[in-house]
């Protein structure tokens, strides 16, 4: 098949995603090419993940599809139609409302049947009505839309969208690479961030946005006795968030106990050093994050959100724990509870993470989207 992947930026979990899937697809003797915004403000693709797609001699097109402004859709929406014209895709796969739209328009423009494929990673908080209305309509005008859990299935048809079913993003990391090596692995980290000697090391995995709520980690770290030291791991890209973060850890006298690593090519090896995994988003399509952290045999707690629920669904009683977002005391106790265990409670971790790596792993993933372009593919060919 000749598939064509389109998304707004190449960043972030869903843009990772999408750079995985695109070579796992050429991998199995597909033709794929990619379509990303590029650069827009202060938003622009990862170098990381354009490198990994060159590495697979996947072609990369820039056509803005993160702006919504009539004089940037349209024009864009001409040079998508033209993309189409020129390749002939066999089926398009957009991880986006507007991508949806886009695509939606150049094949009405175009005359062509060419079957869509959607997934619905998730939507951010707080986004106006008819945002959600006109992501809802392109969504729909796709043959299939997929999710990332079955939480946030339920969220998108309350929405109004249409559901085919539930594929999870699957696993990126290999456990292999790091467990074997804990040890080691804390003491790097432990070096590399000059952590005092006996301390705890909690870690979160994410940008740095106010949806992540890194913030709940800073305030939770204020209510416990002991010592402790936070690594938040990601790109910071919300100037006001940080200067929030940064005032309240000097507010809190936390400056030596909070660690911005900022972007790190391998975050996972910090995770692996680490005593304990916080993930306090406030909204997630599913939040591959803590599970990642519990193949890595470290205990994670996280909240209570659309898709981190199939998480504590999955993990079931050897879920470390779980707590209502901004429940500040909860954390604190969480963290507490979990880092005062004994060896029981790394049985338990070592369960939840065979748990995790049969529900989530990768392979799955791949299969269950490689089905469903290749049905939609043999449809069209018998018309």
């Amino acid at each position: 098949m000749r598939i064509l992947e389109m998304t707004t930026f190449l960043r972030g979990g869903a843009g990772s995603f999408l750079t995985r899937l695109s070579r796992s697809l050429k991998d199995k003797g597909h033709e794929v090419q990619v379509v990303s915004t590029g650069h827009s403000g202060e938003l622009e693709d990862w170098d990381r993940l354009k490198a990994e797609l060159t590495d697979r001699d996947i072609e990369q097109y820039q056509i803005n599809f993160f702006n919504r402004q009539n004089d940037i859709f349209w024009p864009e929406m001409r040079k998508l139609a033209d993309l189409v014209e020129r390749n002939h895709y066999d089926v398009i796969h957009v991880h986006a409302g507007v991508p949806a739209l886009a695509a939606y328009m150049a094949k009405r423009e175009l005359g062509l049947d060419i079957p869509v494929i959607a997934t619905f990673h998730s939507w951010g908080p707080n986004r106006p009505g008819w945002m959600d209305i006109s992501d809802a309509w392109a969504f729909n005008q796709c043959e299939q839309v997929f999710y990332d859990s079955k939480e946030y299935m339920k969220f998108g048809t309350d929405k109004g969208v249409k559901a085919s079913g539930v594929i999870y993003p699957g696993l990126y990391v290999n456990p292999a690479q790091y467990v074997p090596y804990k040890q080691r692995l804390r003491k790097m980290v432990t070096a590399r961030y000059n952590v005092p000697a006996g301390s705890q090391i909690l870690t979160h995995l994410g940008e740095i946005t106010q949806r992540k709520g890194q913030i709940d980690v800073v305030k939770a770290m204020a209510q416990l006795e002991g010592s402790y030291v936070a690594l938040l791991i990601g790109e910071s890209r919300d100037a006001n968030y940080q200067k929030e973060l940064d005032d309240t850890i000097k507010y809190l006298n936390l400056e030596n106990k909070v660690i911005f690593t900022g972007w790190v090519e391998d975050p996972y090896e910090i995770v692996a050093g680490s005593d304990l995994f916080v993930f306090p988003s406030y909204s997630e399509g599913l939040g591959l994050a803590p599970i990642e952290a519990v193949t890595l045999l470290v205990p994670a707690i996280f909240s209570s959100v659309e898709g981190t629920k199939d998480i504590e669904k999955a993990l079931g009683e050897y879920c470390t724990g779980t707590f209502l977002p901004g429940d500040i005391s909860s954390i604190a106790k969480l963290i507490h509870q979990t880092l005062s265990v004994d060896q029981q409670g790394a049985r338990k971790t070592e369960t939840a993470a065979k748990l995790a790596n049969n529900v989530f792993g990768y392979d799955k993933t791949i299969a269950a989207y490689e089905s469903a372009m290749l049905e939609l593919y043999k449809k069209r060919m018998h018309r």
